[in-house]
């Protein structure tokens, strides 16, 4: 969640964060604050063909469910390339 946090700080996409545990989503809009399920379906989409899986939920949510088994070092790869994702995206 802090990762996630310090990227919503960075990429004005991401709105909220919140979840529990492993369960996490985060919010995506557009620069109105209006909803903006076209961003949140090009990161999905960027974030497959970085090698991970992004679930789409709501209207313009990110869910994240990973294994519970997944190590600190698995995460931090995911994040980054969550990142990449959101880099391409919104660009």
């Amino acid at each position: 969640m802090l990762r996630l946090r310090e990227l919503q700080s960075k990429y004005p996409a991401i709105w909220d964060v919140r979840g529990l545990g492993l369960m996490i989503g985060v919010g995506i809009v557009k620069p109105d604050g209006s909803i903006d399920p076209d961003t949140r379906d090009r990161i999905v989409v960027e974030g497959f063909k970085a090698g991970i899986v992004l679930l789409p939920c709501n209207d313009s949510t990110i869910r994240f469910s990973p294994p519970l088994v997944i190590t600190r070092g698995e995460a931090d790869t995911g994040q980054d390339r969550f990142e990449e994702a959101i880099k391409k995206a919104v660009s």
